[in-house]
């Protein structure tokens, strides 16, 4: 690569969760950086950044040091989340799986909508949820449904799991469409 590089190191919150920013302007570390385990590129920043450990940390550093001059200053006095906290990473609540016939029935419907009224990448993303949400009422069918099971759902999963409200949103297009196009003018939202 020529003349070292330099990349700072700094300590961000994303998602309510410590990580470490990667900041440099060398396009040519980007494979490099890429390479990281869970590296996720700041559109709205322009750098990369990674969950922060003491280990990640030591890891950026030891991988950057060939290809450029890597400062650390900020982390000088800084405490990584592990000494500070004895808190463990947050974990999603599992859903069990869709019974066979459920399942079916989900791709069945997704097969005979292709590009009906959405993507095909929005309709494996319905296909996704309803699989979670026919997995949380994995005793019922979608014509036990009532509108209480959904509410019940919707308050339980997501409190459960910190999912945004544009998760949610997006959820809740996935069953009224799905409830819609099956004739369940019963359920509403």
């Amino acid at each position: 690569m020529g003349k070292k590089a330099r990349v700072i190191l700094q300590a961000i919150k994303f998602r309510q969760q410590a990580h470490l920013a990667i900041i440099t302007n060398e396009k040519k570390l980007d494979e490099v950086i890429r390479n990281f385990e869970n590296a996720e590129w700041s559109t709205g920043y322009k750098f990369w950044h990674i969950p922060l450990s003491k280990l990640s940390y030591n890891n950026v550093i030891e991988t950057l040091k060939p290809y450029a001059s890597v400062d650390t200053s900020a982390f000088q006095k800084y405490k990584f989340p592990e000494e500070t906290s004895s808190t463990s990473k947050r974990t999603r609540v599992k859903v069990p799986e869709v019974k066979n016939d459920m399942l079916a029935k989900i791709d069945q419907f997704y097969e005979l909508q292709p590009n009906k009224q959405f993507s095909a990448a929005t309709g494996k993303l319905y296909r996704c949820m309803l699989r979670i949400f026919f997995g949380w009422y994995n005793n019922k069918t979608d014509e036990e449904i009532t509108n209480n099971d959904i509410q019940l759902f919707l308050k339980a999963y997501f409190e459960a799991n910190h999912f945004s409200p544009t998760y949610k949103r997006l959820m809740v297009t996935a069953l009224r469409h799905y409830f819609s196009e099956i004739g369940r003018t019963d359920i509403k939202f």
